[in-house]
């Protein structure tokens, strides 16, 4: 999961790469095999030092058509569930 490093950088925002936008991502492991199977990513905007969910319909756009965009780069497939994305796990196991 790239660019998690830094969840809370509102030191500088840029207009153009809105790093006051982000996910939090949970992660579901299956009980059985102790593996990953679903990643859900829930849209965030920090201000003021806190973490947010965003509720600006055209912040959550841009955070899952940049997502979306950047997964399908490396044949991820980003399933948009309205409030988060998701991402199956599973059908990238061998």
């Amino acid at each position: 999961m790239y660019g998690c490093g830094d969840f809370i950088d509102d030191y500088a925002v840029d207009e153009n790469y809105k790093n006051d936008l982000s996910f939090l991502f949970e992660l579901y492991l299956d009980d059985e095999t102790n593996e990953w199977h679903k990643i859900k990513l829930f849209p965030t905007k920090i201000k003021s030092m806190q973490v947010n969910h965003v509720t600006v319909p055209s912040e959550r756009d841009f955070l899952f058509k940049t997502m979306t965009r950047l997964s399908k780069e490396y044949g991820t497939k980003i399933i948009n569930e309205k409030s988060h994305l998701t991402v199956d796990v599973q059908e990238y196991s061998s």
